[in-house]
């Protein structure tokens, strides 16, 4: 059995549903079935944006009750104070971060994804388990940090982030490549793979 979610298998077919309209767009004769995709992938976004819009009051909500040891589900807690003597957080787990915070992680030399997001975007949310299946699996290899962008909105404008979700990679403190949009933890391990620094020890 597949290891996908729910959210997985709608973001692979709705990039595959993306992927096949943008091949298609010069054949006049499929317009009709481009049309209804156009209008398939419409309805997703909408969905997923009601959804996360639903929620987001609850979410808040259960945020600012003090915590009883257990982060959300939805927003990764900032591990500051579990940090190495490096100043960067253990691997294995996407991190809150701030500006100042994420100055640290790129100051580090180590590459790190930064995913760009807000608590009403329906596919942000839907990319949260893809995120953290591949925090686990890259370890060291990468530091995945989260940008809220509410709360940050400095931080996204001073990276051009336009939309939701934004993932940057950096390595050694540069911009190394983006992508925006939603992907499924599968892609998104592909994207990784292809983007990634080789590590030589």
């Amino acid at each position: 059995m597949s290891d996908s979610t729910l959210s997985d298998q709608i973001l692979q077919r709705a990039n595959a549903l993306e992927d096949w309209l943008e091949r298609t767009k010069s054949k006049k004769r499929l317009l009709p079935a481009r049309l209804l995709g156009y209008g398939l992938l419409v309805g997703l976004l909408l969905t997923s944006n009601v959804f996360a819009l639903l929620r987001w009051p609850i979410a808040s909500l259960l945020e600012a009750r003090p915590a009883r040891g257990t982060p959300s589900s939805d927003t990764p807690s900032s591990t500051t104070a579990e940090q190495d003597t490096e100043g960067v957080p253990p691997a294995g787990a996407p991190i809150a971060v701030d500006a100042e915070e994420l100055d640290v992680l790129l100051g580090s030399g180590r590459p790190v994804l930064v995913d760009f997001w807000a608590s009403w975007c329906g596919p942000c949310i839907m990319m949260n388990e893809a995120l953290r299946r591949v925090a686990k699996e890259v370890g060291t290899a990468c530091v995945i940090a989260k940008v809220n962008t509410m709360e940050h909105k400095s931080l996204a404008e001073a990276y051009g982030v336009k939309g939701l979700p934004t993932l940057i990679l950096f390595t050694s403190g540069e911009e190394t490549v983006r992508h925006a949009g939603a992907l499924s933890t599968s892609e998104l391990r592909s994207w990784l793979a292809e983007h990634l620094p080789t590590q030589t020890t």
